[in-house]
């Protein structure tokens, strides 16, 4: 009898296939198996590829990060998104993005509309403006061209905190239709269509205005349009481009609900947005996010479940998280105070000059994450780790790694506790990185 391998070890097969990438070497009191690459070439991770069966049972596939801004961990991300289009027909890629924002890139890489530079722009958060993204839109619009449509890579966002992109989103698409009762739409959207995203902003701060209730019944109206008007949109464009409309409006009344004091449920309706789109398109799922939303497991005391834990209670083990660390290195990232003191005076006193603004910040070596020091003896530069067989205790309790959002106050307060196995299913470690390149647009 042929005893079928794990799917641990299949997913190593698969990503580290190489024979000469194996190794077993101590990582805390134990003797670990570890999957080692060249940093600098994560395409050849998949040269070896040996064996489908097993891992072609994940249906959504998370790859995190520890900062938002390492060019290592964006490059090794493309590159496994598209070995797994290539090899295990991944048609779905989804990022930690509004959804209106990404539409127009989903349009770009699915029927050429726009210039790369355009839509680009639309993603709402910076951290995707570089040349490292740039490059993986590229390559899945030429991927896309000349394919049946159920064959295309379709290109998502699953975030929620921006209720500005999806309206101006559909506003831009009831444009296209050829349908009646258009100035009806455009007469429910006006609250935010006719104001930029910084006055929409300003009005919500003035508390008297109550423009979030006003935002509220926009929505009820809205949904009210695009029951009444279904079939002329499904006619006169598609079923696709219904649903795209459909899920703007859902996108818009989770980013108002989100603005409730008290009703912080982001990583919730992310997890939720992932599961409708992955089941709509019946097709794998690769998901970019930060380590913080990937992760299976509540930590630090918090009493926010992130994204990964709702995933897990989805799909169970057909979802599979892989978390990113490093050593040292620099990234991009939004340049904060250098203390706790500073950011409460110049919150107080200096609040338009909180922050210097994107660039490339740097951490040491620190001898309080002890996780990576753990894997820095091993001398490796890049390897892949699976979580499953270790029961070393440097994985099953809380150990301090670098974990960086979009803004960087200073090395000694970028450390946060993890438990690695309870919150992945594989890891990553990088020892040095290097910082994401920026894109620089032509505002003319």
């Amino acid at each position: 009898m042929t005893i079928a391998p794990p799917l641990s070890i299949l997913f190593m097969a698969c990503l580290f296939g190489k024979a000469d990438s194996q190794e077993v070497v101590q990582i805390g009191s134990s003797d670990e198996t570890i999957y080692t690459f060249e940093k600098s070439a994560p395409n050849l991770y998949f040269d070896f590829f040996r064996s489908k069966a097993g891992f072609d049972d994940v249906l959504v596939f998370g790859m995190g990060e520890a900062t938002h801004g390492t060019k290592e961990f964006f490059d090794i991300k493309r590159e496994s998104f598209k070995y797994l289009v290539q090899n295990h027909g991944y048609r779905i890629f989804g990022i930690e993005d509004s959804f209106g924002g990404c539409s127009s890139i989903n349009d770009y890489v699915d029927s050429g509309i726009g210039d790369i530079d355009s839509v680009l722009r639309h993603f709402d958060f910076w951290t995707w403006q570089n040349a490292e993204m740039k490059e993986l839109v590229l390559w899945i619009k030429d991927f896309n061209a000349g394919r049946a449509q159920d064959d295309k890579v379709l290109f998502y966002g699953f975030d929620m905190q921006n209720f500005y992109t999806p309206i101006q989103y559909l506003s831009r698409s009831i444009g296209k239709l050829n349908i009646g009762n258009k100035e009806a739409l455009q007469a429910i959207i006006s609250p935010v269509v006719q104001h930029s995203e910084l006055e929409l902003y300003h009005k919500l701060q003035d508390k008297d205005q109550h423009y979030s209730d006003t935002l509220n019944q926009m929505h009820s109206l809205l949904e009210a349009w695009l029951n009444t008007n279904e079939e002329a949109i499904r006619t006169s464009s598609s079923s696709a481009r219904f649903l795209t409309m459909q899920h703007c409006s859902d996108n818009f009344d989770q980013a108002v609900k989100n603005l409730s004091p008290g009703y912080n449920f982001r990583d919730s309706c992310m997890a939720a947005n992932i599961h409708q789109i992955q089941q709509e398109r019946k097709s794998k799922m690769f998901i970019w996010a930060h380590n913080g939303h990937i992760n299976q497991s509540i930590v630090n005391n918090s009493v926010m479940r992130p994204m990964g834990g709702y995933l897990k209670d989805d799909y169970n083990e057909k979802y599979y998280a892989v978390g990113f660390t490093f050593s040292e290195g620099s990234f991009q990232a939004f340049k904060g105070p250098n203390t706790l003191y500073g950011t409460a005076y110049k919150y107080v006193f200096r609040r338009k000059h909180m922050y210097k603004g994107r660039m490339a910040c740097t951490v040491p070596p620190s001898k309080r994450n002890t996780l990576t020091n753990s894997f820095d003896t091993t001398k490796e530069v890049a390897f892949f780790m699976d979580l499953s067989a270790t029961d070393d205790p440097i994985f099953t309790t809380p150990q301090r790694t670098y974990d960086i959002g979009a803004v960087f106050m200073n090395y000694k307060r970028c450390s946060d506790r993890i438990i690695a196995k309870e919150q992945f299913n594989g890891m990553i470690h990088i020892r040095e990185t290097t910082p994401a390149k920026p894109l620089v647009f032509n505002r003319n």
